[in-house]
């Protein structure tokens, strides 16, 4: 459980770090109308942190959002 919350910390200090102010409210706003889709968000910023990208703004977090809000939906039909 300690892990958990320290891997938590870690992931809130990375995203701290590399997010503009707008998109940390923004992703903050999303995790409170939609935790798994601001999930989805935080751990894709993360790979693409690692990947190299330096800041993440509000305009590519929308996109991001927009993205992952499309695949979710697609994979709800049936």
């Amino acid at each position: 459980m300690q892990e958990n919350q320290q891997n938590e910390q870690i992931k809130r200090m990375i995203l701290f770090k590399f997010l503009t102010k707008k998109a940390r409210e923004r992703i903050n706003i999303v995790r409170s109308a939609n935790p798994k889709l601001a999930q989805s968000a935080e751990m894709a910023i993360i790979a693409a942190i690692q990947k190299g990208t330096e800041k993440v703004d509000d305009e590519e977090l929308k996109k991001l959002l927009q993205i992952l809000s499309q695949k979710r939906k697609t994979k709800i039909k049936m």
